[in-house]
């Protein structure tokens, strides 16, 4: 099995969109390989969410 990455004329975005868009974009590909990767991903961003929301809270 070999596993492949196709980047489109589209994912241009990745150069020109900063930092956050590659993130997302390696998250993803490593996501489509490592399930356990993508729930941690997806388990961090809630906390992430769940803090932020305190801190409006009480500040």
């Amino acid at each position: 099995m070999i596993n492949l990455i196709i980047i489109s004329p589209h994912d241009r975005n990745l150069i020109t969109e900063g930092s956050e868009m590659r993130r997302k974009f390696i998250d993803s590909v490593i996501g489509q390989v490592d399930k356990v990767y993508l729930q941690r991903v997806i388990d961090y961003s809630k906390v992430i969410t769940q803090r932020n929301s305190l801190l409006k809270y009480f500040y």
